[in-house]
């Protein structure tokens, strides 16, 4: 091998060692580099942890009056109502009322065939013309006959005949007139009409359906008042008055409630559930109530003076030690308190002690609440505009 070669291998391995070495060199910079940032970027301690709460969870302290009151639940229904029924046997010409339109006193509903009732009505009509005419003849043969009798030309006994005549022609003339009152009546009732103002909630005929005596026609409801039937425990009746002020819940109405009254108490007890029904009269007037909705609400029947309160959702027990977390100064205090009354319906308790008017309180149970705990009150965020606005409700 010669000279030259040799010395081509040895610098190329000169080359590729320097090559190595710078590039372990750029990794250890780089590496430190790193860890000079991380350490830069990293914050001296950890960061303090702040709760946040909404309005909805805080609940401030003050003073109301508590209830004291009856459970009571059950199914709306209109407080009138009616089934109307044909008083004549005809077939129906026309339903002039639909389901869910509503109608006025005294307006037509159902027109039944009024031919038959017609005819018989026309037919009497003429039988108390008749009678009348023969009244007539009656009366003029006894006023002839009274003459007749003053000079002496008939007896007292043919006068007599006279006079029984006319009195029958008077009651068959009577007996005539009742019998048309009789047909006139069928013939008004082949005219259905509303008993009252309402609305429609059935109808059970048709267009050409033969209706029978008695036979269901239309059911009419009044939906401006309702009444709503509650079972009560006997051993709460005591407490229960009539006029007493109630409360109801209904379903599809979320948190809204309705104002009504005790109106009436069943005096006997319901076998088996020894309950008392109660009847609850409700102000309807716009008819938002339906017949059949479900209601739960309670009969107040009494009210304290207004003391301070919170919800007993937000009390915690410790032993025999009641105690309430605030927030008060950017911070949670927990704070031991003495209760008293307490309303079941409202979810609400009297505060003896231990709080003050206006203080926030945390009004649930949340697990990790700690006295000295940094708290803030976060803001509800204003609607960027009308669309944002309906949105957010």
């Amino acid at each position: 091998m010669s000279i030259q070669g040799q010395s081509s291998r040895k610098r190329l391995r000169w080359w590729m060692l320097l090559v190595v070495v710078a590039a372990v060199v750029a990794m250890v910079a780089g590496f430190a580099a790193t860890r000079k940032s991380d350490a830069a970027g990293k914050p001296a301690g950890d960061p303090v942890r702040t709760l946040q709460f909404v309005a909805t969870d805080l609940y401030t302290v003050g003073a109301h009056e508590l209830r004291r009151v009856t459970p009571i639940s059950g199914a709306l229904m209109p407080f009138n109502q009616a089934t109307i029924k044909s008083k004549v046997a005809a077939e129906v010409r026309e339903v002039t009322a639909l389901e869910g339109q509503t109608v006025q006193a005294g307006q037509v509903l159902v027109r039944l065939d009024q031919a038959d009732a017609k005819s018989r009505n026309d037919a009497q009509r003429a039988a108390v013309d008749d009678a009348k005419a023969k009244l007539v003849l009656a009366q003029k043969n006894r006023d002839n006959n009274k003459a007749l009798l003053r000079q002496n030309f008939i007896s007292q006994n043919a006068y007599d005949n006279t006079e029984s005549s006319l009195q029958v022609a008077l009651a068959a003339v009577d007996s005539a007139v009742a019998q048309q009152r009789i047909t006139q009546q069928a013939l008004d009732d082949t005219l259905i009409h509303a008993p009252m103002a309402g609305v429609i909630a059935k109808r059970y005929v048709q267009r050409g359906d033969k209706a029978a005596i008695d036979a269901p026609m239309i059911q009419l409801v009044d939906l401006a008042t309702m009444q709503l039937e509650a079972p009560v425990p006997a051993t709460d009746i005591p407490n229960v008055r009539i006029g007493q002020p109630v409360e109801v819940r209904v379903d599809g109405y979320d948190k809204r409630k309705f104002s009504g009254k005790v109106d009436r108490i069943n005096p006997v007890t319901e076998a088996g559930s020894r309950s008392i029904t109660t009847y609850i009269k409700i102000d309807n007037p716009q008819g938002e109530l339906r017949g059949g909705m479900f209601a739960q609400g309670e009969i107040t029947q009494a009210r304290s003076q207004p003391v301070l309160t919170v919800p007993v959702a937000s009390i915690q027990l410790e032993g025999e030690r009641q105690y309430v977390y605030t927030v008060e100064g950017g911070h949670i205090r927990r704070k031991d308190i003495t209760t008293g009354a307490k309303s079941e319906g409202e979810g609400l308790i009297e505060v003896k002690s231990g709080l003050d008017s206006g203080v926030q309180v945390v009004a649930t149970k949340i697990d990790g609440l700690k006295d000295g705990a940094v708290a803030s009150i976060r803001q509800a965020a204003a609607p960027d505009n009308a669309a944002q606005h309906v949105a957010g409700k």
